[in-house]
């Protein structure tokens, strides 16, 4: 027998399975493993599955319930559900103006020449009004499906720890739903969050708690020493008065600008240059990388809200609804 066979011949015997006590999933040299703590171990990657899952059955849900409202809409016209739509979607229909096909015709860049210019633009004003038809039917299915109340008896995952440390930039300790942000200061993404973290700070003046972690990534040379300057700010109690400015400026993140955006800030130039070259605060960043690596945050913007998972850049609307819920509960 050749010595691959023989090898996969072992490896099949090691990992035939054996009987095993209750609640154990393995044995290593006698001692058992037991599925907490399989779960324990794997739990904060497993979040990331179950909340696709969640999201996924989350949204089959609310498309059931969505048809379920407009089938009753319908019956109640004696129409069909398609009908029902075309009809209600028909009475919001505003039609495309001349001014609005010229303006859009304008952006477009050059065709291949097979089709003479009104016929390129008649073509436009068609997609334009199919896409004006469809909007005005998401509209009314979004409004069908916020009328239906409905009771959605999906608890999401979430981590069981929900203060993951970091720099806070709003609220109070006891507030009862707290927002972790893992965030880079040269991600164009990252940037994008921080006009919605000032809406919800506006909109939850005492209910949410908004943390901010450093998590500098590899491909961003400027991002440790722009954290670092954010948290030099801080020591000044202008933590985000200096990141805006960063967020705003990420194509110059040099020695010298972080000095100048401080000062615009409000710092006081010599104390935050002292810290700013003492490279003290080289823990943010380190710490941040740390705590991203524990809880399996590998880009950014990734977002926790009281545990749960939302990575990527998400609107105002799907954090706000999150954190809603978190208060209803």
């Amino acid at each position: 027998m050749k010595r691959s066979a023989i090898r996969l011949f072992v490896l099949c015997i090691g990992l035939t399975a054996l009987p095993l006590p209750a609640g154990e999933v393995a044995r290593v040299g006698g001692e058992g493993i037991t599925d907490a703590e399989l779960e324990k171990a794997a739990s904060v990657r497993l979040l990331r599955v179950r909340t696709e899952m969640y999201e996924v059955r989350r949204a089959a849900a609310e498309t059931l319930a969505t048809q379920t409202a407009v089938a009753k809409a319908a019956a109640a016209a004696n129409l069909s559900p398609e009908a029902w739509l075309e009809r209600e979607a028909a009475k919001r229909f505003v039609d495309v103006s001349q001014e609005e096909i010229e303006a859009a015709y304008s952006t477009m860049t050059g065709g291949a020449g097979k089709q003479s210019k009104e016929q390129e633009m008649a073509d436009l004003a068609r997609s334009m009004r199919e896409v004006r038809r469809s909007d005005a039917r998401r509209e009314i299915e979004r409004e069908m499906l916020a009328a239906a109340k409905v009771d959605l008896d999906l608890e999401p995952p979430r981590l069981a720890e929900h203060d993951l440390g970091g720099t806070r930039i709003h609220g109070t300790d006891n507030a009862p739903v707290t927002l972790v942000l893992f965030a880079d200061f040269e991600c164009p993404f990252s940037a994008r969050v921080g006009p919605l973290l000032d809406m919800l700070r506006e909109r939850y003046p005492e209910e949410l708690r908004i943390l901010h972690r450093d998590l500098p990534l590899a491909k961003h040379p400027n991002a440790r020493k722009a954290a670092e300057a954010a948290a030099c700010a801080n020591d000044q109690g202008l933590f985000w008065e200096m990141a805006v400015r960063l967020y705003q400026n990420q194509q110059a993140l040099d020695r010298q600008s972080l000095e100048t955006y401080a000062v615009r800030a409000g710092a006081d130039r010599q104390t935050f240059t002292t810290c700013l070259d003492s490279g003290r605060e080289s823990r943010v960043w380190s710490e941040g990388i740390a705590a991203a690596r524990r809880y399996a945050v590998n880009s950014t913007p990734t977002i926790f809200i009281n545990g749960r998972l939302f990575a990527g850049v998400r609107d105002l609307a799907t954090l706000t609804a999150a954190i809603d819920e978190e208060l209803a509960r």
